[in-house]
């Protein structure tokens, strides 16, 4: 994870959620004749707000509920920070290890 300066090593068969769209990563090179598969799997934006709109999108939350509809879209900007507790803390990585 390149802006926190880390290399993690997860242990075989991790399953690891990154949001890859504000932190990068990768892979490192392993050794010569290990075999190392990965595979990455993308979730868009959009369905989690729409989850998190009641299973509508925006048009229609706000033709069927235009104070949540406000709401939401006030909050809009710094939605991002309610969902940064959702992560692994480092502290909590390490103590797996």
């Amino acid at each position: 994870m390149w802006e926190l300066k880390l290399i993690i090593d997860f242990p075989h068969a991790s399953t690891i959620a990154l949001p890859s769209a504000v932190i990068s990563h990768s892979n490192t090179p392993i050794a010569d004749g290990d075999k190392h598969v990965s595979f990455t799997q993308y979730s868009a934006g959009p369905i989690f707000r729409w989850a998190e709109n009641g299973c509508r999108t925006e048009r229609e939350m706000e033709q069927q509920d235009p104070e949540a509809f406000a709401a939401m879209m006030a909050n809009k900007p710094n939605a991002y920070l309610e969902r940064l507790p959702l992560y692994s803390t480092l502290d909590e990585l390490t103590a797996l290890m």
